[in-house]
């Protein structure tokens, strides 16, 4: 999946997302759900500094406005997306 800041659509980040706490009918989440990631490319480090809402874009091209809760620190860890719409 692609993260990328809505203003400019230009792609910050792959990720990959875990299910954690995402409806089992949708790829995405629903407003304030938490999903943990991994990133798989790309840096989203000063947007989750920033807090800035972003948008996350499946392969299949559903979107949804999220932020970035918690950054993975380890090259093996996980973070958190919140879902805001």
């Amino acid at each position: 999946m692609l993260v990328f800041k809505p203003e400019t659509g230009d792609p910050l980040a792959r990720v990959v997302l875990n299910g954690y706490s995402v409806e089992q009918s949708k790829s995405l989440g629903r407003h304030g759900a938490l999903c943990s990631f991994k990133i798989v490319d790309g840096d989203l480090w000063q947007e989750w500094h920033t807090q800035t809402q972003l948008v996350l874009r499946t392969q299949t091209g559903d979107e949804a406005l999220i932020k970035i809760t918690a950054l993975p620190v380890e090259e093996d860890s996980y973070g958190l997306i919140e879902f805001l719409q």
